[in-house]
């Protein structure tokens, strides 16, 4: 029951570097050596970002409906299956702008994240094993969907300063997938 927690967060950390196809890569890349601008490339980002975490929710689906999903957890209701999907939805965003941040060197903006998820993680888990049942896996799920709904606001209120809508740029997508595709073939 306790390792599911890590588990899931193994499991999520794994899932988005590799359906997003070496995207990050590509973004890393382009934006680091000034072919494109944070700013410019932003609604292309959160763009990407939302198609990667509509994709991995599919694939939870299509785990559940073969019950792959099972190796996993066998257990999983479809309310946690919902609350894993929000999860990877919401991760797949911090992922992407994540990648974004490190090409326009805000590190001071990726150790804050990383040090508000190391600790609100035990702080809800904590929380929702006080408050939930211990013996369902339910507290388990709500404390990682609300870990990542947490972070992914506390990345909006990070990007208020460097949000900025346009069109989606192309050209950018045309240059970002493939070199990042090149180095995710290396990395898988």
């Amino acid at each position: 029951l306790f390792g599911l927690y890590s588990l899931i967060v193994v499991w999520v950390g794994f899932l988005i570097p590799i359906t997003s196809f070496g995207i990050g890569a590509g973004i890393i890349y382009y934006i680091s050596n000034k072919s494109y601008s944070f700013q410019s490339v932003f609604s292309t980002n959160l763009f990407i970002a939302s198609l990667i975490g509509i994709f991995n929710i599919l694939i939870l689906c299509i785990l559940k409906i073969t019950g792959l999903i099972n190796y996993v957890d066998n257990s999983i209701q479809s309310n946690e299956l919902c609350m894993l999907g929000g999860s990877v939805f919401f991760q797949s965003i911090i992922f992407v702008v994540g990648r974004a941040w490190l090409g326009d060197s805000k590190f001071d903006h990726l150790n804050s994240i990383d040090l508000l998820n190391s600790l609100l993680s035990p702080l809800v888990l904590l929380c929702a094993l006080w408050y939930f049942d211990i013996r369902d896996t339910f507290f388990i799920y709500i404390s990682y969907l609300v870990t990542s709904v947490l972070v992914f606001f506390y990345t909006g209120f990070l990007l208020r300063s460097q949000f900025e809508w346009n069109r989606l740029n192309f050209k950018y997508l045309k240059q970002a997938f493939p070199y990042g595709l090149k180095s995710w073939i290396g990395d898988v």
